[in-house]
């Protein structure tokens, strides 16, 4: 790998990382009374698990195919956001996959 390779390669690493690390925070300090509230559109929970999803399929062996992808979960709720969930994901299986 060149210099110039491993400095860009560096710098996207700690960029995945410090998102990864805030979206871990975010995770943990998010209210009861937000977790599930569908007021205003998808729950929180759901917006992280459809970031968490990408982020997972972005940077697995099978980004080429997404309907070969599966996440870490058996039943899990749809990638559209516009779709009601069938199942409520909780916070310890949203860490757990983080």
């Amino acid at each position: 790998m060149s210099d110039i390779s491993k400095i860009f390669s560096d710098a996207i690493n700690e960029q995945y990382g410090a998102a990864i690390a805030m979206l871990e925070q975010n995770l943990k300090s998010c209210p009861k009374e937000v977790w599930d509230d569908r007021t205003s559109g998808p729950p929180f929970w759901q917006v992280t698990f459809h970031v968490m999803w990408y982020l997972d399929w972005y940077l697995s062996d099978s980004r080429n195919t997404r309907e070969g992808f599966k996440s870490k979960f058996g039943e899990e709720p749809s990638q559209d956001l516009n779709k009601a969930p069938k199942v409520t994901l909780t916070r310890n299986q949203l860490l757990d996959y983080l």
